[in-house]
């Protein structure tokens, strides 16, 4: 088999191939066009964090309030709250805590590398059999945010979700 030479000797002679200096140019543009868009990606790293964490918040958020709303009447007239936090309990008197070993699977953790959320839960009782009561829910991250009682805001966080509910008197 024979090469045939004449032909890559007719593409140079024609210039049609690219010189070193054309290819340099080229890569230098290409990179001075995606400089910008490497740049950019700790942005969206940050966001895709915030977001996760606002999900793991809402989640929470749901979580604790559904365990207040399913709360039973013990036989000791004390209620206890249902689901996975049924260890919150509350009697006639208010009932203040904070818990800042919370995951962000909304459940608490020993675990201190995956404690990231922080949540307060202020419950109000009806005062009477005929009142109605309230409960304050509020969760923030990360979970080094403090609670600040005088103004009921979180400080230190970088976000943060909040609900109020009603608590009905037991029939």
């Amino acid at each position: 088999m024979t090469r045939n030479t004449s032909t890559l000797m007719d593409f140079r002679k024609a210039g049609k191939a690219f010189s070193l200096v054309e290819v340099v140019l080229a890569l230098g543009i290409a990179s001075l066009c995606l400089a910008p868009l490497v740049g950019l990606l700790p942005v969206g790293l940050g966001v895709v964090k915030t977001s996760q964490e606002q999900a793991a918040g809402a989640v929470c958020l749901n979580q604790l309030t559904e365990a207040i709303r399913t709360a039973a009447v013990q036989s000791d007239g004390s209620m206890k709250a249902g689901g996975i936090y049924n260890n919150i309990t509350w009697r006639d008197q208010s009932v203040s805590f904070t818990m800042d070993d919370v995951s962000l699977g909304g459940t608490r953790t020993p675990d201190t590398i995956r404690k990231r959320l922080v949540v307060h839960v202020l419950i109000e009782p009806p005062s009477t059999n005929s009142a109605t009561g309230r409960a304050l829910v509020s969760v923030a991250w990360p979970n080094h945010a403090t609670w600040l009682p005088s103004t009921s805001t979180w400080s230190n966080a970088q976000g943060s979700v909040s609900t109020w509910l009603v608590i009905l008197p037991n029939p």
